[in-house]
């Protein structure tokens, strides 16, 4: 992968793995926007030895490694699209080279996750009061003065207990890279 691909392709890790522990999504935008500059770098021939048919290969071999688990509810949408576009920048062969090593991050990553999930998940104080109304019925209202803990980044990212499975793919891609030219 030339130089242009790899500050491209890592740009575009941080960002999805930013917003997948954000929000638990990577947006279409994303992926689209990769997926275009992916193919615009190998047409230009940017991207080291991987041509356009290459990126292509790539593209598909990427969608296709991780459409079984997302058609048995088991990956997002997103993860799937994330690899696809990865694959326009590493090609076929490294594609599916970094879908096994994904596979093995994501369950490295997962049992990290999990410890992590049950050690700081701790329910969150509400920002709601319960107040009876003069007919005995129960609102809920905005509290005032609630002694509410302000939240580490930490729990934050753990408030969801869905995995984000971007840093896996971003971890992936980049041993498949290292093993493939070690």
């Amino acid at each position: 992968m030339g130089t242009h691909a790899t500050i491209v392709l890592t740009t575009l890790f941080l960002v999805a793995i930013a917003s997948d522990l954000n929000t638990r999504i990577i947006p279409n935008k994303l992926t689209i926007f990769g997926l275009l500059t992916g193919f615009l770098l190998s047409l230009l021939n940017l991207n080291g030895s991987i041509g356009w048919s290459e990126s292509l290969l790539g593209c598909l071999g990427g969608l296709i490694f991780f459409l079984p688990l997302y058609l048995i509810g088991k990956m997002g949408a997103g993860d799937v699209k994330l690899l696809s576009m990865a694959g326009c920048y590493i090609g076929f062969e490294t594609v599916i080279m970094a879908g096994l090593c994904s596979l093995v991050a994501g369950g490295f990553l997962a049992i990290v996750w999990s410890s992590l999930c049950d050690r700081y998940h701790q329910p969150q104080d509400s920002v709601l009061t319960t107040l009876k109304d003069a007919d005995n019925s129960t609102v809920l209202r905005p509290g005032i003065g609630l002694n509410i803990k302000p939240v580490s980044f930490l729990q934050h990212v753990l408030r969801d207990q869905r995995y984000p499975y971007a840093p896996a793919i971003a971890v992936g891609v980049y041993l498949s890279g290292f093993l493939q030219f070690s």
